[in-house]
């Protein structure tokens, strides 16, 4: 593993690694695990490799190396549901290791949802972390845990609370790294989102520069047009502004590149069809984006095409699909919605934004404003259907959170017409008219 991790060849390491193995009925019964272990995986035979990991740990349940092992073998295999307690246990072996905690809280939160128990982790995280001891590589790590109690008092509905947290967790934005910088603008131009405060992000957006790029581990040129472009076309998005949005991306990308695919997915539901068409031709080219979001930009697109029935069925099969609960989900769930309510078929629509608004956690802070988006189309769709007692609540609920929003909010605005409209219902009903 030595010549591995130093970049060697697959022709140098390899051979050194089959001799060990041919070895390794001669050595303890741990070595012998994490030989046998250790080669199979780097050799690419994930499946040998996983029931050897799999009885280490049965074994020596101490072994954290085991449990580091087991969790990249699980995440090449698509086993995220065997995730959480593997890296929770990991954690629990190594208290004081910052890293492990970090993973356990972020594990706990994204697959499971579970704010509670991921707190444990988050405060021994930061307990254990800090600029000397946190790997450069690892630039998410402290906008994640300094965001998280933000998140909870957000999702607790105390929202001058979460305020708060965030006004101090903007004072916490690293001078020295300008990829740390970068991290935390990410993740606080999120936060000010699912506040409602939609100029105070785009000003943090604003300031993304190249270093983003190092951050997700793509080369700039490539990669740095596309997040500036995702996040300062959020706002355009959810104010239905065309304009502005087809502004940013001629004065970010020009002719020279594409932009990523959740950008690709609000041209599409924008209508800016003929430009999201080219750009998923290009993403479709690189083959590096995920099969599952080509697949939803492509149900994107489908819909605002007016191929309704193809639009559905590709979004129902990806949707199920997903292990996470990005942006990207909110969105195709909303557009899954509205395309089964162009059916005639608002109780299905129902049911799958019911089902997106309990994933509310999972999605954590970058999920948050999308989140509220479909909020609101619940509340509508309730009121469609007679059931007027749940869509005031969802509105009672949306207006506490965007307490503090801007105050020309397009949520606001739209909260604004109903209550109005229901007051003039009311005035009809008393008056007879």
């Amino acid at each position: 593993m030595v010549l591995k991790n130093q970049g060697r060849s697959h022709e140098e390491y390899i051979p050194q690694l089959r001799k060990g193995f041919d070895l390794s009925n001669k050595v303890s019964e741990w070595e012998r695990y994490h030989i046998q272990g250790v080669y199979h995986a780097v050799c690419g035979e994930l499946e040998e490799a996983i029931p050897i990991f799999e009885a280490l740990i049965r074994r020596y349940p101490d072994d954290h190396w085991g449990y580091s092992w087991l969790e990249g073998l699980y995440r090449g295999t698509g086993r995220a549901e065997k995730l959480v307690p593997l890296v929770v246990r990991r954690a629990e072996l190594r208290p004081n290791h910052g890293g492990y905690n970090f993973h356990a809280a972020h594990t706990l939160i994204y697959r499971q949802g579970d704010l509670a128990k991921a707190h444990t982790f988050v405060e021994k995280a930061l307990k254990s972390m800090s600029p000397e001891t946190q790997p450069p590589h690892h630039t998410a790590w402290a906008p994640f845990l300094d965001l998280f109690p933000f998140f909870k008092h957000w999702i607790e509905g105390e929202i001058d609370s979460a305020s708060e947290k965030l006004t101090r967790a903007e004072r916490l934005i690293p001078l020295e790294s300008d990829q740390m910088r970068e991290s935390y603008r990410l993740s606080l131009g999120s936060a000010y989102l699912a506040l409602g405060k939609l100029k105070k992000a785009e000003g943090i957006f604003g300031a993304l520069t190249g270093s983003t790029a190092q951050v997700y581990g793509r080369k700039q040129s490539e990669f740095r047009p596309r997040i500036r472009v995702r996040c300062l076309t959020i706002g355009p998005f959810m104010r239905a502004d065309e304009e502005a949005f087809r502004r940013v991306l001629a004065e970010e990308l020009g002719d020279q590149s594409a932009p990523g695919l959740l950008t690709v997915m609000l041209m599409a539901r924008l209508g800016v069809l003929s430009e999201a068409r080219n750009a998923l031709r290009f993403l479709e080219d690189e083959e590096r984006a995920p099969k599952p979001l080509i697949q939803l930009a492509r149900a994107e697109l489908a819909l605002a095409e007016g191929d309704t029935e193809t639009a559905i069925a590709i979004f129902r099969r990806q949707l199920s699909m997903l292990d996470t609960r990005g942006p990207t989900f909110f969105v195709s769930s909303e557009s899954l919605a509205m395309a089964l309510e162009q059916q005639g078929d608002p109780e299905a629509a129902l049911r799958v934004l019911d089902s997106a608004s309990e994933q509310r956690t999972r999605g954590y802070v970058a999920s948050a404003a999308f989140w509220l988006q479909n909020e609101w189309q619940r509340a509508r769709l309730n009121r469609v259907l007679g059931r007027e007692d749940e869509a005031t609540q969802i509105e009672t609920e949306l207006r506490g959170l965007l307490a503090l929003a801007d105050s020309d909010h397009p949520l606001l605005q739209l909260l604004s017409q109903q209550e109005k409209g229901a007051q003039t219902l009311s005035l009809q009903d008393k008056t007879g008219r």
